[in-house]
């Protein structure tokens, strides 16, 4: 399209064309699914906004980056795992009260049942980063094998 010019030589804003989008209507509430653990009826919330850019922060602190791309990472990256657990993983009681667990508690439980927790909890919050998943799995590329660039 021909953009006209005004007697000063500056294109129009008159002239320039306007595309106008429209997406589909976005849900602003939490997904929830229901669990069992032990036995006992649990339920996954999908993280929130606060949740989400603390696990986020927490990762990214733990990556080293060079020119946008993640080259290794620090120890500690794997906390992030159990954090998000403790923050979106609750007990339903009798009357469908929620009670979290802490870090400390969701910390002693077994690996699996973190990482089974973790990732239904990742897929239902759209946190699938593939590039912190990439730093997470891996290799270590430091000298003792520890994850850790730190001395």
């Amino acid at each position: 399209m021909k953009k006209e010019l005004s007697e000063h030589g500056e294109i129009d804003p008159e002239s320039i064309p306007v595309i106008t989008e429209e997406m589909e209507d976005i849900s602003l509430e939490l997904t929830e699914v229901k669990v069992k653990l032990n036995g006992k009826p649990h339920i996954i919330v999908s993280a929130d906004g606060e949740t989400a850019t603390e696990y986020r922060n927490m990762a990214l602190k733990h990556v080293i980056m060079r020119d946008s791309q993640i080259e290794g990472k620090l120890h500690g990256l794997a906390e992030s795992e159990p954090f998000l657990v403790s923050r979106c993983v609750f007990l339903l009681g009798p009357k469908d009260e929620r009670t979290p667990y802490t870090l400390d508690v969701v910390k002693k439980w077994n690996s699996s049942a973190i990482k089974k927790l973790y990732n239904k909890i990742r897929e239902i919050s759209d946190l699938e980063e593939k590039g912190l998943e990439k730093a997470k799995n891996s290799p270590s590329d430091t000298k003792d094998g520890s994850g850790s660039h730190l001395s």
